[in-house]
Formats: structure tokens, sequence, C-alpha cells
């Protein structure tokens, strides 16, 4: 079986329990609650500043002009640190994993990643074609990008050819992924000019997500803040870390719209 080559090292099983448990807690986003409190802080000075314009008042005007610019300033102060704060925790975190690599390889623990599937590719590629590949460097499948964000070929690691990604819709807003490029609204997953899955993006409360819908026969799946979930069941995740994106997901749900959405991923 052919193998790729590795500039980067394999990622640690340390790594791998942080990635997939620990930095999505982390991570999480600023809270619904406290969006919509800031929201309704926003709307009540907004609505005291057209009070005094609507009244010809300078004091009221004064008042919800002021409260408008410092609660813009104060807001963008607020979600500033928070993410600086997520970073710092992020890279701490992962210090530690490499510390405790060594340590953790040795014990004789049970694998909490036992039935998985671990596949991984380049972020950003360097040229049209590319291979993911497992953590031991064993390639999975080839893609060749026949057009960027456009159009996708994949075939097997014995140039066998698996399934066609074929992008149907351009992006539905300026809103970014969580791999910081705009997705393409909608694609096609077609397999011997059949359409397979179809991959479609979508916005909600707490961010980007993907739906990856089944044409005929096949499982629903919904992919959120780098989890991928089956009937509201977590059962993988899509995480990268030095370069490298990774799909850490239960084998019997590695399927082609999964994939799919994996290899056109930015």
């Amino acid at each position: 079986m052919p193998y790729v080559e590795q500039p980067e090292d394999r990622i640690s099983p340390a790594e791998r329990a942080v990635c997939y448990y620990t930095l999505p807690r982390a991570a999480t986003p600023v809270s619904a609650g406290m969006l919509a409190v800031y929201a309704v802080l926003l709307a009540e000075a907004a609505a005291v500043l057209c009070y005094g314009a609507a009244a010809d008042n300078d004091g009221w005007v004064r008042a919800g002009g002021w409260a408008l610019g410092l609660l813009a300033v104060g807001g963008l102060a607020w979600f500033f640190l928070i993410a600086l704060a997520k970073d710092v925790r992020r890279r701490r975190l992962l210090a530690a994993a490499r510390t405790q690599t060594a340590a953790q390889d040795s014990e004789d623990l049970p694998d909490p990643f036992a039935g998985h599937a671990l596949l991984k590719r380049p972020l950003r590629p360097a040229g049209a074609l590319f291979a993911c590949s497992d953590n031991d460097g064993l390639i999975h499948c080839f893609v060749d990008v026949r057009r960027p964000r456009a159009f996708w070929r994949v075939t097997s690691s014995l140039d066998e050819p698996l399934f066609d990604l074929m992008s149907l819709q351009g992006p539905r807003s300026f809103f970014l992924t969580p791999w910081s490029a705009a997705q393409p609204g909608r694609i096609g997953l077609f397999l011997q000019n059949e359409k397979r899955f179809e991959i479609r993006q979508g916005f909600g409360w707490r961010g980007p997500v993907t739906h990856v819908l089944p044409r005929g026969e096949g499982e629903t799946y919904v992919i959120r803040q780098g989890g991928v979930f089956h009937k509201d069941r977590l059962v993988g995740r899509v995480y990268t870390l030095r370069r490298t994106l990774y799909l850490d997901i239960e084998r019997e749900h590695l399927a082609d719209g999964v994939l799919g959405t994996f290899i056109a991923a930015r």
C-alpha cells in the first residue's frame, strides 16, 4: 500500500485526546444568553438616541450616543479578550499534551479511540493534488482539485475512482467556516454521474453549520463547531493541528458524504 511522506510529526495520543475532548470545551463560543443581553443593551442605547433626536433633546442624544459608543468599543474589546484567552488556553493545553506524550504512550490504558478512524490532509494543499492518509501515512485516497472550490475528483490509493465533488452554489453569505475560508453553499457528491449526497452550508446561533444529506439510502449528518453529529449524537470531530486538518470519527460513520465534506473543507 502506498504511503505519503510526513514532513510534520504524527499526532500523539495525548494531543489527539486534547483535540477531541478538551479543546472543544475550552473553545466554546460566547453563549447565546450573553449575546442576547449585549443586543438588548445596544437596542436600549439606540432607542435613547432615537428618542432624543425625535424630541430634539440634546441631553438624551448625548446620553444615547455615549452609551452606544461605549457599548460598541467595550463589545469589541470584550470579544477580543475572550478570543485571546481561548487561544492562550489552547496553546497551553497542546504544550502540556506534547510534554506528556512519552509518559502516556508507555502506560497500559484503554484506548478511548478504539473503533475510530483518523484521517489527515494538508490544511492548505500546496498543489492541485493531495492525499488523505491515516496517522501512519497510509494513503486512504487521492484528491485531484480540477477547479478550486468547484470540482474535486477523488480516487483510491490504487487510482480507482471513488466519487466526484461538484459545487452547485457559491457561498451564501460573507460568513466564514471554521476552516477560515468561504465554502460553496451547496456541494454535490456524485458516483458515476449519480448524486449520492448533497453538502449544504448554513449558519446557526453558534456559527456555521454543515448538513450532509443523502440522496436515497444513507444517513444524515450535521457538522457544527467541529463536531460531527448523527441523530444528535457526537460521532466524530474535525480539527486542525500544525497545518494539518484531521477527521477523527467512528469507523461505521465514515460515510462518503462526511469524507467529501472533509476533503472540500478549506
